[in-house]
């Protein structure tokens, strides 16, 4: 992929993202102790952590709990229903009709 970008390199290069590595280990910690937590009782083994800021930049991503005990990164592969992302749009349409929630 990299040719698509700069073409052959010469030279060394440097690669800047908008990661944070703080960040990235908190969202590890934080996912690995939900589902420490209650994920047995939900009957959850696997989740996923995508921070961003409002602009779209990627600050911290973690794609599932164990890498060794699956590959699936959950964070950019897995399909979701819409289920509560519609739900800003319809609040806000009835808002803007005059309701209340």
């Amino acid at each position: 992929e990299l040719e698509k970008y700069v073409g052959e390199p010469t030279s060394d290069l440097t690669v800047r993202t908008t990661f944070e590595p703080a960040l990235q280990f908190s969202a590890q910690q934080a996912l690995t102790g939900a589902l420490d937590a209650a994920g047995a009782e939900a009957k959850v083994e696997q989740g996923a952590v995508v921070v961003m800021t409002p602009n779209g930049q990627v600050r911290a991503m973690v794609g599932g709990r164990d890498y060794q005990h699956s590959e699936f990164n959950r964070a950019v592969r897995a399909l979701r229903q819409p289920g509560s992302a519609f739900k800003l749009f319809v609040y806000l349409a009835g808002f803007q009709a005059g309701y209340d929630p």
